[in-house]
């Protein structure tokens, strides 16, 4: 993948272990057979944050920061209509 091995272990990490709330289990096991998600990791100096929601063509996001897609996820039909 090209990502430090740190970093995979966070997502990997929080897709089946972290429950979503409505769910109750990890995203990872929301959809028949269980998979990862696409992943969105914004870490800086004020915390890291992750988004995760089903496969998603990363080209929907080309242009945009990441802080701008964190506080604008409704304005992306494909990522809403994936959820």
């Amino acid at each position: 993948m090209g990502l430090p091995s740190q970093v995979v272990h966070y997502i990997i990490q929080y897709e089946t272990q972290v429950p979503i709330q409505q769910y109750g289990e990890p995203s990872a096991f929301y959809g028949k057979p269980s998979h990862l998600n696409f992943a969105i990791l914004i870490s800086g100096p004020n915390g890291t944050y992750i988004v995760t929601t089903p496969i998603v063509n990363p080209i929907v996001l080309e242009g945009y920061t990441p802080s701008y897609v964190l506080n604008n996820l409704d304005q992306f039909p494909q990522i809403v209509q994936a959820s």
